[in-house]
């Protein structure tokens, strides 16, 4: 698996909602591209994604938004 590329999960592979720390990808400098699905997006969330140096490219697939998002250094966004 590529360290430039991940994908988070919220729920296992028989749909069991799982504990995913988010924060341990605070400030990660490796991380380009990053799939998210099955979460709640909130103000933390996207503070994470922002110290996210490298990160480029981001899908969010069936997540819920619970505020306006601002990210930044971004050149593909999927939704």
């Amino acid at each position: 698996m590529s360290k430039k590329r991940i994908t988070l999960n919220q729920f296992n592979i028989i749909g069991k909602k799982i504990n995913v720390d988010i924060k341990q990808f605070n400030g990660n400098t490796e991380i380009e591209h990053i799939i998210i699905k099955n979460f709640e997006i909130d103000d933390s969330f996207i503070n994470i994604l922002n110290s996210m140096k490298a990160l480029r490219r981001i899908w969010f697939i069936n997540c819920i938004f619970i505020n306006q998002i601002q990210l930044q250094n971004i050149t593909s966004l999927e939704i």
